[in-house]
């Protein structure tokens, strides 16, 4: 959220952006960090968070002056591990080591009924300035097993129930939040591959 951005009434379609290079992890870190594609290439075999795998630099979260991560599926606040539909490689923050409030921060996305996210934007008090919100394998167009079918419909069906309810929040109701929605990765490529010299 941005009190700066005010005033926009239509969608936009940022078409200069896309991901860096193959796998999901280094355009997570990319996208949050700014770090170029030699800097992220360490990360392009979505490896778990570790001390071989982490990252030192400034990063969007702790730029904000006061951020949360929601994740889907995610078995517990800052979880390190893959656990059932829930990856941690599509959850960037567990990723930095300078993010000491983690386990306060980077939290389970829950359900429409009962979710931290609807609940932090049901008042400016409580709405982080920068929010990011990531699904879970199987809504996230991944197509793991279990959710091969119907991939990007599964996507479009979560899309379809979330967007709505924050948009309905009182803090997105209030004028001065604008929503990102961003996919890692295009369909083919390989591991390691330059894409941000390719558009297609």
């Amino acid at each position: 959220r941005d009190r700066d951005v005010t005033g926009v009434q239509t969608c936009a379609l940022p078409i200069y952006y896309h991901n860096i290079s193959h796998n999901s992890l280094d355009n997570y870190i990319a996208i949050t960090s700014g770090l170029s594609y030699k800097n992220v290439l360490p990360f392009d075999k979505d490896c778990l968070p570790s001390s071989t795998c982490e990252v030192t630099t400034s990063n969007v979260f702790n730029q904000a002056k006061t951020w949360k991560e929601y994740a889907e599926s995610m078995p517990s606040n800052c979880y390190l591990q893959n656990s059932g539909d829930y990856a941690p490689r599509h959850n960037p923050a567990v990723y930095y080591t300078d993010l000491t409030n983690c386990s306060t921060n980077d939290v389970p996305l829950g359900t429409t009924s009962d979710s931290a996210l609807l609940n932090d934007f049901s008042s400016e008090a409580t709405a982080p300035q920068f929010s990011y919100v990531s699904g879970n394998l199987c809504d996230d167009m991944h197509g793991v097993t279990g959710c091969q079918s119907k991939t990007i419909q599964n996507g479009d069906t979560w899309l379809s129930t979330w967007i709505p309810a924050i948009t309905s929040t009182p803090v997105y109701q209030d004028g001065d939040t604008v929503i990102f929605l961003v996919w890692d990765e295009g369909t083919g490529g390989t591991v390691g591959e330059k894409c941000y010299n390719n558009t297609t």
